[in-house]
Formats: structure tokens, C-alpha cells, sequence
């Protein structure tokens, strides 16, 4: 059976697209044969926290970066405080 887009709509029959009598797609109606999706909140509440979220996740004298006080380190913090290096 063929039927104009129009008619499709109001139906909700698929719309079959042929070229030389060989179908070549099929227009359905939106939303036909599809499930709706729930993306935004579909785990909500199935978290857990298990601890510090905020704080950090190690000791600080474990860094590497704080426990050395290079001469370059310097230099850049007495720039940052107005100070003259040379």
C-alpha cells in the first residue's frame, strides 16, 4: 500500500521509498518502535561515598615538589614578592 508522508503521519504507517519497484528505505514515523531513554539522573542514588572527598589523598611530605627547596624555587618566589634576585 502506498500512502503521501501526510497520510503516514496520521496513521503511523511506514512510508516504503522504492526506486525502479526495488524498496530502497523505509520512513517510519519519530518516536515508532523506539523505547524513551532516561539519561540525565538514571543512577541516582546508587553512589557511595566511602571517605575524604575534599582532603588531600596522600601526605604532603610525600611530594616530591614540596619537599624540594631548589634554588630556582627561591628565585621565583622572590620575584612574585617584589624582590630584587641579582
Amino acid at each position: 500500500m502506498s500512502c503521501g508522508i501526510g497520510e503516514g503521519r496520521k496513521t503511523g504507517e511506514p512510508l516504503m521509498v522504492t526506486h525502479f519497484a526495488h524498496p530502497v528505505a523505509q520512513i517510519s514515523a519519530p518516536g515508532v518502535g523506539l523505547k524513551a531513554v532516561r539519561k540525565l539522573g538514571t543512577h541516582v542514588g546508587m553512589g557511595e561515598i566511602l571517605g575524604d572527598i575534599v582532603g588531600p589523598i596522600g601526605d604532603e611530605s610525600d611530594w616530591e615538589a614540596a619537599q624540594d627547596e631548589s634554588d630556582e624555587v627561591g628565585r621565583i618566589e622572590g620575584r612574585l614578592a617584589g624582590k630584587s634576585t641579582e
